[in-house]
């Protein structure tokens, strides 16, 4: 007997009311199979409308074994999204949700974003343009109306179909500190501002592949890009300053737990100041942006409250720069290249510059 047989047979004798072929209420089923989250809070966080749960939870169906295959594989997927905060559970429990009670949207939608020439749609769309539904408006609930660059994207759908309801960000704070540092739990030592401000290690890492020689970090906070930097076997050196003491001890403490302190000399001070004495073949910036209330319609290099200017006129050889992703672009002067650092959600996190 199969394990949806097993499960058929125990729910008909918990619910004597029910019989094998009626036709009875998905939520009921969900209930009684019995699983470890909230079936209708669950579909909430898939960011469902409430109607369309309430609907979903109410809908009757023929109460045989595929229906409770279905609907104990949407329980599991559930505890996934809930309690693990998987992407791939996330999808499945849609696309699940879809087929048992579908919609009505097309199959396929025709997506195109509309931004700065500098950005590739390529990052979330493909070249195609053709699209599921849900991922037609993920595209709406994370990009359409983003301030990016100084110009304000545009997800363009045909045929168009809603936005609904953006899923709030729940992610625990245990995912979001191992997106920061992967090594976290071995003693990573950080202060509020690091938890806003840092960059998270896959796009540190990304961000520096292609540096090598001397590289100097002239706001290195927490060390996230100068730790980044040194794990780098191109990168010869890295020259880590900072103008608070206790934000470069943290950095040097973390730099001991990634193994690469010998190959960080700290320093402290004002970049401005040493930098003109440095020899090095790249600098890396990440100035500060103005905390997490920073404007995220539209931020100017004169809002950046660092003097870059007198900074990048001593900066020799590669130049890279972390910048809010709603930096306007045409007030940074000079021969500069854009592009978007996107995390693994495909999240547009913020933005390189180089020169």
């Amino acid at each position: 007997m199969t394990d949806a047989a097993d499960q058929l047979k125990k729910l008909l004798e918990l619910r004597e009311e029910w019989s094998a072929g009626q036709r009875v209420p998905m939520g009921e089923v969900l209930k009684a199979l019995e699983g470890r989250v909230n079936p209708s809070r669950s579909l909430s966080k898939l960011g469902l409308r409430r109607k369309k749960v309430d609907r979903f939870m109410a809908r009757k169906a023929v109460l045989d074994t595929e229906l409770v295959a279905d609907l104990s594989r949407l329980n599991s997927l559930l505890e996934g999204v809930v309690l693990r905060q998987e992407t791939v559970a996330r999808d499945g429990a849609l696309d699940l949700v879809e087929r048992l009670y579908p919609s009505g949207e097309p199959l396929e939608v025709q997506v195109r974003l509309e931004g700065p020439d500098w950005l590739d749609p390529g990052l979330w769309i493909p070249e195609s343009g053709r699209v599921r539904p849900r991922h037609a408006r993920w595209l709406l609930q994370h990009l359409d109306a983003l301030s990016v660059g100084g110009e304000v994207l545009c997800v363009h759908c045909e045929p168009e179909i809603r936005a609904g309801k953006r899923p709030q960000n729940r992610e625990p704070e245990a995912v979001r500190r191992n997106r920061l540092f992967s090594r976290w739990s071995e003693g990573i030592q950080i202060d509020e501002e690091g938890l806003f401000s840092l960059t998270p290690e896959a796009l540190a890492l990304d961000m520096v592949k292609d540096l090598s020689g001397v590289v100097v970090d002239g706001t290195c906070g927490l060390g996230g890009l100068a730790i980044a930097a040194a794990r780098n076997p191109q990168v010869s050196q890295v020259v880590a300053i900072d103008s608070h003491a206790e934000r470069l001890k943290m950095a040097a403490h973390n730099a001991q737990i990634y193994g690469v302190a010998d190959r960080i000399d700290f320093r402290l001070g004002k970049t401005e100041e040493l930098l003109g004495d440095l020899a090095h073949d790249a600098l890396i910036l990440d100035p500060p942006w103005g905390g997490v209330n920073y404007d995220r319609s539209e931020v100017g290099v004169e809002e950046i409250p660092m003097p870059l200017a007198p900074i990048l006129e001593l900066a020799q050889g590669r130049v890279l720069l972390k910048l809010p992703r709603s930096f306007t672009t045409s007030s940074l002067s000079g021969d500069w290249k854009f592009r978007p650092a996107v995390d693994a959600r495909g999240i547009l996190k913020f933005l390189i510059a180089e020169r």
